[in-house]
């Protein structure tokens, strides 16, 4: 019984270590960029240093990326957020269905919230991809969102991407090449 206990235990050692989400070194990404791989998810994505990997800030987000140049020390401040990765459940569901999953999803938790380009579909590393658009506005600031809807085999994953309102269209390419970095296992 005692040796069953001790490889169990070390079995679980194993597989903690095995599943453990670090980033890689930095001397494989280009210039100015660093590299997370993350096992459990089954990406890796080259995101600038100016940027802060953050884990598990939400449970349903488990890895965020955020502009460390902010003035704002509160993570969950949206001005903040630029990138967060969140799987969806594994079901049988067409490209469009997750898309519109994702929207209402959405729309549960804040009917208010005005969305467009709902049914956009783009081709990112010959996977298509749907996206669209949402706006949140607040007291004190606005912000623009755009998600990224990534059909895999037997899963999904939402990428969404943040800024304040006036800053999205300067900022919606530099989204566009984060997402196109992301490569699938």
């Amino acid at each position: 019984m005692r040796r069953l206990s001790i490889l169990l235990s070390a079995l679980s050692i194993f597989f903690l270590q095995a599943c453990k989400d670090e980033p890689r070194k930095e001397e494989t990404a280009k210039d100015g960029y660093a590299i997370f791989q993350s096992d459990s998810l089954g990406l890796s994505i080259e995101y600038p240093q100016t940027y802060e990997l953050k884990e598990n800030i939400k449970p349903e987000i488990p890895v965020s990326f955020i502009d460390k140049t902010s003035p704002s020390e509160n993570y969950l401040d949206w001005s903040k957020i630029m990138l967060n990765i969140e799987p969806l459940p594994a079901v049988q569901l067409k490209l469009l269905e997750y898309l519109q999953a994702s929207q209402t999803e959405l729309k549960i938790l804040m009917p208010a919230l005005r969305m467009y380009d709902t049914d956009s579909l783009i081709s990112n590393e010959g996977k298509k991809v749907g996206t669209y658009q949402y706006d949140r506005d607040g007291k004190e600031r606005s912000f623009t969102c755009k998600m990224y809807v990534f059909l895999l085999e037997g899963r999904a994953v939402n990428v969404n991407c943040v800024s304040l309102k006036d800053e999205f269209e300067n900022k919606e390419t530099e989204f566009d090449e984060l997402v196109k970095s992301i490569k699938f296992k």
